[in-house]
């Protein structure tokens, strides 16, 4: 594997939160009017804002931090084309993919993160730390992602143990959930939470 991933490899043992690869049918942009019309405001304290439905800033420094989140509208075709994408392929192949994640669900595919890739372009595509080339910021930045792959979608078998953990590591056990188990039917059984009000975005104060 790149020497330059390798350093970085013991952060997929961290936590957070992030799929990547669930984001490739996000093709069309937010439409003109909807639910957020006339709900626009600015907080100059915060130096961030939302008019109609799209934060903005008048801050220089906020508005980088806020396009780096944005995606690029409708299909990215040209993907492999893509600065930031050829950076990933160069760090991570195929073959090291399969290797990072060996028991991970059919829907998590190489090809299907590249193109989620595509569709950020600020993603190993920028770079502001003093120090660093392009490239170890993206091998910082794939090693940050491939740590929230491993705790919000790993089979966490610490020992490894299981037929489903297929005696890897923890670390190599992410990208094996799709849905958040604690809401959802899954091989093991219900979830702990199915059904429940915990599991009802409008009921349990998520949008609040």
């Amino acid at each position: 594997m790149n020497t330059t991933v390798t350093k970085y490899q013991s952060k997929l043992l961290t936590a957070a939160l992030t799929v990547l690869s669930l984001v490739t049918q996000a093709s069309a942009g937010i439409v003109e009017n909807g639910l957020w019309t006339g709900g626009d405001f600015y907080k100059e304290d915060k130096k961030i804002g939302v008019r109609n439905g799209v934060p903005y800033s008048n801050d220089s420094e906020t508005t980088r931090r806020i396009n780096a989140a944005m995606t690029v509208d409708g299909d990215v075709l040209d993907y492999k084309n893509k600065p930031n994408v050829k950076r990933v392929m160069d760090l991570v192949d195929e073959d090291e993919w399969d290797e990072l994640f060996p028991i991970r669900k059919p829907l998590y595919e190489y090809e299907g993160f590249l193109r989620a890739v595509a569709k950020f372009e600020a993603f190993c595509g920028e770079n502001n730390l003093e120090g660093y080339d392009e490239e170890d910021m993206c091998a910082r930045e794939l090693a940050t992602l491939f740590a929230h792959f491993g705790q919000e979608t790993g089979l966490h078998d610490a020992a490894a143990t299981s037929a489903e953990s297929g005696g890897h590591a923890e670390w190599k056990q992410g990208l094996y959930w799709v849905t958040e188990i604690r809401c959802s039917m899954t091989d093991l059984g219900p979830g702990a939470d199915m059904g429940s009000s915990r599991c009802d975005y409008k009921e349990s104060g998520w949008a609040g």
